[in-house]
């Protein structure tokens, strides 16, 4: 999770989906508008449609009459990496305590395990082979590196709670798991509550009645000596056995983080309740006071905030035909003076009780009204309430109106990309989406922006007041509501559902989820009536009863073969859903099933799973309609759709006969084919001679041909004057103004000489423009130096090869080829340049001397873009590079050993003097850095030498109540000790930042006193309150918090402290050496490194409060007993000071 937080603290969005607004002739028909957008909106998952202006439907509902019962949502339980989490530690003390043990926290050297980690560890172990292989290999020790154990002592630790705690119960999930992996024969068709996991080490003696437990659930018994782990006496209140145990973990996180409440509202009490909410969480007057961004990214910070629960309320899945609908409703009763519009609004297709049923939907074919899918359900929503991240039921299209209130956020992913959404997730948190069908149950929430980092397209969709929003099939969409508001939604499928309809069905019964309705049944509704589809309804039923006709037929054939030889004909229609569903992978079976004697039902795909005890010849196939009934209804279908078929066969011929041109041809070629065929002028004035002499009226085409010739002979005077300009070398004919006349000259369609003299010009025009960024390349003093120096756009050889061989080609007849020669000139010129550039390259003696000789040479070929070129210019950036660092008045350790990688990657730099000066400074700084490891770091820190040595920067964040969690610093990489001083340029910056911490200091270290004096030891403490309540408190001297001494680190500075004083590791950040020998180390170090600077101001500021401390002992001294207010802040202030050195 450490890694994934920065996506939690800091928030960034997704990109926006695409927005649609209809135009009001579009707005008319709901089914074919989403059809139009399709296939530009389908990849974003959801998109947002607002509406015409004019769509206004009244709100329907009387708001004090709506009663409704909101669920709770405990934010920090529905995100998935901390439920894991979460849901881990209830089922480990849970597994535990219903066997009779009181689970404690685990202690390795005196500090409090943790256990999420531990179990992940003990996964490790497994994979490795189990507890025997790990010790005969000697692997404990990469095993407690996970938990942050390194001690001899801690790794045993380690070794002893994966064998007495988590082996049995990782066993006891391994076991579980098993149960819901596919099983291979009937044999294993249990139900689960039959199952016993792990199996019992019973002894089968009867003896020893007072050592014996008793299930409190099953009545099984067990010796205590008998039970893994074995018991040392029997345990006080109720015991389980393992079966049991199984099945109540197995229970545990199933609807982590929503509950149900008993408390009633209506939409006045609720929005009260929502608005009060909303101004009190983030202290303001009004709900709409708060930025989009505030809500946002205070959501996606509390989701994973463990400390902090957050509740709020929900009213979501509410029926309409239970609660009413936001829209009028054909059946409702319409009065007062808005009756007609609401007459109107009632009948509208946009209406939600309306569209799932319109003609071209296929849930129209659908008789009874599913709730949720064909009745709208209505969900009132206050801020930071959510929806988890799902997909519709059978991947259908749904359709989301926010009636009023406040904005709806959406996250979208396209059904394309659902496989590597449900991956990803799995890799995320494996243990909670172990459950096959956990991505069929909204209570899974991950942030959009770790799943965005991971390669998954998303896109986020803001929906306001008005405005619609769909979602299309297979597309996983979740958010949250910014505040209060009232939302309505149903599904519906047109046609080109069909076919994801039939791939979801495939996916149910993977994982054993139970449909809403059969979908053969609703294919086979539609083929019955075909004589009532559309053309295109026709098309999309007739794919899928010949699909479903060569499954049956090969079906039936298979179980056949198996020795199945009764059958009956069944109207599974007839039968409730419940009652005819496939006892193995739960599908509504409507075409055919499998029955056995004991009353069991399977599908054909699964008849392996029907009954172990029933022969083959015993067993019966039910089946709604013959093979020849279904293909009867599939040859209905095809003469239906005979004609559109013909005319299919004829444009597919066609196509597949034509010859294919290349889209893209040469301009020029193009008119030259068309020369031939098209009318020139005095063709046209010949037509309309003709036309005058036939003896029908054509005045109105004459009259259209003659201003055809007015507009040409026009355009004709104004393109002369063009061309006689650009000849004269008039520069104030742009590119854009010819090519827009050549446009106009080409829209006539009549052969024009003035079309090609204007095309040659700015042909010429172009070419020269071209030219010009070669011939006139500049690269000024100091360019090599710049950012841009490399990306900087150049030119290849064959291009301005190419270009030359255009020059000479378009210039030929001009009698003007100078500008032509010239650029051949600079292509050979640079030819040459590069010729010279590889001899370098080549030469092994070369310096970075005879580099800046020959780049000051052939700097003006700079333009040329190939391999050699791009490898001086690397070579000239290498040597600028390392010049400027050497020079540097103050360097760091990390610039030098960027220093001498380069001069090793520099075919000019390695083994120069500046190498071999920067490998000197490196070692004496490396010297250095070990000198002050052995002063001032511990065998085991959490700080470097920059945190040890400087004045602290962890105390906002501290005093503002955030958890910094430590880690162990890895002392074999040197530079990490000193990687804080790599955000300064010189020393200035850094003492300038030294001084800003310093000057905060007295008052945030005050700050922090206050706020720790007031928080309890649960919440100072590393173990979190794990430890006993009434173990030993110790309070740091500095910051003042509360730790259990169990849990403390002891340091042998804190000797020298009064008695019963403590200094915690975040304030005794290292050790404490001699002043003298610290200036020892910093007279043999280089001065001129930001290190030492850094160390020498330590040193100044140690013997500043040395100085300030004997004036203030001798002030104390005449004082006495009677200490002023100016003297007792004086005492305090220095007490920290030196606390803090």
């Amino acid at each position: 999770m450490d890694n994934l937080d920065k996506f939690y603290r800091s928030f960034e969005r997704p990109p926006f989906a695409p927005v649609y607004y209809p135009t009001a002739e579009e707005f008319l028909d709901p089914l074919a508008y989403v059809a139009k957008i399709r296939p530009e909106a389908e990849e974003y998952g959801v998109v947002k449609i607002v509406p015409p202006e004019s769509f206004k439907p009244p709100f329907a509902i009387d708001s004090e009459a709506f009663e409704f019962t909101p669920r709770i949502q405990k934010l920090n339980e529905v995100e998935a990496i901390v439920r894991e989490r979460l849901v881990f530690m209830e089922k480990l003390t849970t597994f535990w305590s219903l066997q009779g043990f009181e689970f404690k926290n685990l202690l390795v050297d005196n500090k409090n395990i943790d256990l999420f980690r531990l179990y992940k560890a003990s996964l490790v172990v497994c994979s490795m082979g189990g507890a025997n292989l790990v010790t005969s290999r000697k692997q404990w020790t990469q095993v407690a590196r996970k938990v942050n154990v390194r001690t001899n002592h801690g790794i045993c630790s380690v070794k002893s709670y994966y064998t007495k705690f988590m082996q049995p119960f990782i066993s006891l999930l391994e076991s579980r798991r098993s149960i819901d992996e596919e099983p291979t024969s009937d044999v294993d068709m249990k139900d689960s509550e039959d199952v016993c996991v792990p199996s019992m080490q019973v002894c089968s003696s009867g003896d020893d009645e007072d050592c014996l437990l008793l299930c409190e659930d099953c009545d099984k018994s067990i010796h205590t000596r008998c039970c893994d782990p074995p018991l040392d006496c029997v345990p006080k209140g109720e015991w389980r056995c393992p079966s049991c145990v199984a099945t109540e973990v197995s229970k545990i996180g199933l609807n982590y983080g929503f509950y149900d409440t008993h408390v009633t509202y209506n939409l006045f009490t609720f929005a009260e309740y929502a608005n009060k909410f909303k101004t009190d969480y983030f202290n303001v007057k009004e709900p709409e006071d708060v930025s989009a961004e505030a809500v946002e990214r205070e959501f996606w910070r509390i989701v994973i905030n463990t400390e902090e629960t957050v509740v709020v309320k929900y009213g979501a899945d509410l029926i309409t035909s239970k609660v009413g609908s936001g829209f009028p409703r054909k059946g409702d009763d319409y009065r007062g003076i808005d009756s007609k519009q609401k007459h109107y609004y009632a009948h509208h297709a946009w209406n939600l009780n309306n569209l799932p049923v319109l003609k071209e939907s296929v849930l129209s074919h659908i008789e009874t009204g599913i709730s949720g899918m064909m009745v709208p359900w209505v969900y009132v929503g206050m801020c930071f309430s959510t929806f988890c991240w799902h997909t519709e039921d059978h991947w259908t299209y749904s359709i989301n109106y926010n009636h009023w209130g406040e904005r709806k956020i959406w996250y979208g992913i396209g059904g394309d990309n659902a496989p590597k959404f449900e991956e990803v997730v799995r890799q995320l948190a494996p243990d909670i989406t172990m459950q096959k069908d956990i991505f069929h149950h909204m209570t899974t929430a991950v942030n959009p922006a770790v799943l965005l980092s991971r390669g998954v397209k998303i896109w986020t969709v803001h929906q306001n007041a008005g405005e619609f929003v769909i979602t299309f099939p297979r597309a996983y969409h979740a958010g949250y509501n910014e505040g209060l508001n009232f939302a309505e939604a149903v599904n519906f499928a047109p046609i080109d559902w069909l076919s994801k309809g039939r791939q979801c069905i495939s996916e149910y019964a993977n994982v054993r989820r139970f449909c809403v309705f059969s979908h053969d049944e609703l294919v086979l509704k539609m083929a019955s009536s075909c004589g009532k589809l559309g053309i295109a309804m026709s098309l999309a039923t007739l794919d899928e009863m010949l699909e479903i006709a060569k499954r049956e037929s090969q079906s039936r054939m298979e179980v056949t073969k198996r020795g199945v030889q009764l059958s009956q004909r069944e109207n599974f229609e007839s039968i409730v859903d419940d009652a005819r569903v496939c006892r193995y992978c739960n599908t509504t079976v409507f075409l055919s099933a499998l029955t056995c004697a004991h009353g069991k039902t399977v599908c054909l795909e699964h008849t392996d799973h029907l009954c172990s005890k029933c022969l083959a010849s015993e067993c019966l196939l039910k089946y709604r309609y013959t093979i020849d009934e279904l293909n009867e209804m599939v040859h209905k279908l095809e003469e239906r759709t005979t004609l559109y078929f013909e005319w299919k066969d004829q444009v597919d011929n066609i196509l597949s006969n034509a010859q294919h041109k290349p889209r893209c041809c040469f301009r020029v070629k193009t008119r030259i084919q068309r020369a031939d065929t098209r009318l020139d002028l005095d063709g046209i004035r010949l037509l309309i001679d003709e036309l005058r002499a036939l003896p029908c009226d054509q005045e109105i085409l004459i009259k259209e041909l003659e201003s055809l010739v007015q507009r040409i002979e026009t355009w004709r005077v104004e393109a002369n004057k063009v061309i006689s300009r650009c000849k004269a070398g008039d520069l104030d004919v742009s590119s854009d103004s010819l090519q827009a006349l050549v446009e106009r000259g080409e829209d006539f369609d009549v052969r024009l000489d003035e079309v090609d003299q204007l095309c040659r010009t700015l042909e010429m025009r172009r070419w020269t423009t071209e030219a010009k960024r070669v011939l006139e390349w500049c690269t000024p003093e100091g360019f090599e130096e710049r950012d841009d120096f490399l990306s900087h756009v150049r030119f290849k050889a064959d291009d301005v090869l190419r270009l030359v061989s255009e020059g000479s080609r378009l210039f030929a007849n001009s009698g003007s080829l100078s500008p032509v020669n010239r650029l051949h000139s600079t292509l050979k010129a640079a030819l040459l340049s590069e010729s010279k550039v590889e001899l370098l390259l080549s030469d092994s003696s070369a310096n970075e001397n005879d580099l800046y000789t020959l780049w000051e040479e052939i700097r003006k070929s700079d333009w040329l873009d190939s391999k050699t070129m791009t490898v001086l210019r690397e070579e000239l950036i290498r040597v600028h590079t390392v010049r400027q660092r050497m020079c540097q008045r103050e360097i760091t350790l990390h610039d030098t050993l960027d220093v001498i990688k380069e001069c090793r990657n520099s075919k000019f730099l390695v083994e120069s003097d500046m190498h071999k000066s920067a490998m000197e400074l490196r070692d004496n700084l490396l010297k250095f850095t070990q000198r002050l490891l052995n002063l001032f770091q511990k065998p085991a820190s959490y700080y470097n030498l920059v945190e040890i040595i400087r004045d602290r920067d962890d105390l906002a964040p501290l005093a503002e109540g955030q958890t910094l969690v430590r880690y162990l610093i890895d002392a074999s990489h040197p530079e990490e000790q000193w990687l804080q001083l790599c955000e300064f340029g010189t020393s200035a910056e850094m003492k300038q930042h030294l001084q800003a911490l310093r000057s905060q200091q007295r008052t945030l270290i005050g700050s922090l006193q206050l706020i720790n004096t007031q928080r309890t030891v649960a919440e100072t403490c590393v173990c979190a309150g794990i430890a006993q309540n009434d173990a030993e408190l110790l309070v740091c001297l500095l910051c003042r918090a509360k730790y259990h001494s169990m849990c403390c680190e002891w340091d042998s500075f804190l000797d020298r402290l009064p008695e019963f004083s403590y200094l915690c590791v975040r304030c005794l950040r290292g050790r404490r050496p001699c002043i003298e020998d610290v200036q020892a180390a910093c007279n043999v170090a280089p001065q001129n490194s930001l290190e030492v600077v850094l160390v020498r101001e330590l040193i100044y500021r140690g013997r500043e409060l040395s100085c300030a401390a004997t004036s203030l002992f001798a002030e104390i001294v005449e004082a006495g007993d009677e200490w002023s207010v100016q003297l007792t802040e004086r005492y305090l202030f220095l007490l920290s000071a030196v606390t803090f050195l």
